[in-house]
């Protein structure tokens, strides 16, 4: 078994980046959320970690009656995307709280709810759920710099330059 990655710092949890242990005060330690992000808006801070929530939901093996709660609050604290997308998800976890063919259940027996789920990008139109949009972004950027990084050492060399790249993660 190989060995486990270890980094520096700690990972906080609303901005995403690994930060030095002094980034951190006591009860950000315990919480994950650096000294930057807790001077943030209680309010700001709230929307993300509720985004963050709702971008879990999909992948939540079974959907709890207190999850249930925190979508429908969702849906009546915020408007636009996000609060539409908390109303639609508390639909889909009060019809189907579990994981296993939930989207082929809901396609087949609520073609509504399937709909808004197309509607809004949770679902592509075959019935896989999409990726969040953070991990979408977080894999074009790395993708874009590995590939670019091939590229240029291809060209370099005096290599064929592939269609696509094979292994975009390992290193070279």
């Amino acid at each position: 078994m190989g060995k486990k990655k270890r980094y520096r710092g700690h990972y906080c949890h609303l901005c995403g980046r690994i930060k030095p242990n002094e980034q951190f005060s006591g009860r950000g330690h315990r919480d994950h959320i650096c000294k930057a992000c807790k001077k943030m808006p209680k309010a700001e801070r709230q929307k993300i970690e509720d985004r963050d929530f709702v971008d879990s939901v999909l992948g939540q093996k079974n959907i709890s009656a207190g999850n249930i709660q925190s979508l429908e609050r969702i849906a009546e604290t915020y408007d636009g995307k996000l609060g539409e997308t908390g109303a639609v998800l508390a639909k889909m976890a009060r019809v189907k709280p579990h994981k296993k063919k939930r989207i082929r259940f809901l396609r087949q027996k609520h073609p509504d709810i399937y709909r808004e789920l197309v509607r809004l990008g949770i679902v592509w139109e075959d019935g896989e759920e999409e990726s969040t949009e953070l991990e979408l972004e977080f894999q074009c950027l790395e993708l874009d710099s590995e590939t670019q990084f091939l590229f240029d050492l291809d060209e370099a060399c005096g290599a064929e330059v592939p269609g696509k790249v094979i292994a975009p993660h390992r290193k070279i």
